[in-house]
């Protein structure tokens, strides 16, 4: 059995899919309530987009009682993306929930843990401004925010809560709550700005809270030539 994972690794990592499933289905059969063989095999017919198989896997692994929070993260994105959005969210949630368990019964914070949390939050987020309910987008935003804040994980912040703090600033925007907004692109700029943040993003942070100074009749010009200093695109979108 050792040489057919072996095999349906190799068949795998060479994109033979269909081989793989083979070999991963003779391993699931073999290892009844080894979990990770039906992880593989629900992770190989998505590749062919085979979202029945897909879904009988995932929850086959779970009926099992895998309490995985990747588990419920991979079922519940599959959601989404079929637009079952209340279903998605119910697999974020769980998600969220088995992922602050985990990090509470941790002697050690784990960084890999707490991004979880924060990354779950964010996309049940998403999955609730998707549906127009703005009250749960914004509390689960503000909550993978100061999930980064409490971990003090400021060198990924650009990559994971910054997703949600940007996010929650545009809606602010969009609301014309200038000054919370202004706060939040303020927090994104200090988190990780153009020294720690990938440039590109920092040039769009600065650029776009130029442009809430602008609304507000405030001094945009610092970060206006700040964000074409970073992205030199900007040069070419004054503010109006």
């Amino acid at each position: 059995m050792d040489a057919l994972a072996l095999r349906a690794e190799a068949n795998s990592g060479r994109k033979n899919i269909a081989e793989a499933i083979q070999d991963y289905l003779v391993l699931a059969e073999h290892y009844p309530k080894e979990i990770k063989w039906l992880r593989y095999l629900a992770g190989a017919y998505s590749q062919l987009e085979d979202y029945a198989n897909t879904f009988y896997y995932y929850n086959k692994a779970i009926e099992l009682g895998c309490k995985d929070p990747d588990l419920f993260t991979s079922r519940g994105r599959l959601h989404l993306k079929l637009n079952m959005v209340k279903e998605g969210i119910d697999d974020l949630g769980t998600a969220v929930d088995l992922s602050q368990e985990e990090l509470a019964n941790e002697k050690q914070d784990t960084v890999w843990k707490r991004l979880m949390v924060i990354f779950n939050l964010t996309l049940r987020g998403d999955a609730y401004a998707s549906i127009g309910d703005t009250s749960c987008m914004l509390e689960d935003y503000t909550a993978a925010v100061k999930t980064a804040e409490d971990g003090k994980m400021w060198d990924m912040y650009s990559i994971w809560a910054g997703d949600a703090l940007h996010k929650r600033a545009l809606w602010y925007v969009s609301q014309k709550q200038y000054k919370e907004a202004l706060g939040d692109y303020t927090s994104l700029i200090l988190g990780c700005g153009l020294e720690r943040g990938p440039q590109r993003r920092a040039a769009q942070w600065y650029y776009e809270r130029g442009y809430v100074e602008f609304l507000m009749g405030g001094c945009y010009e610092y970060d206006f030539k700040t964000a074409v200093e970073a992205d030199s695109s900007y040069a070419a979108k004054p503010y109006k």
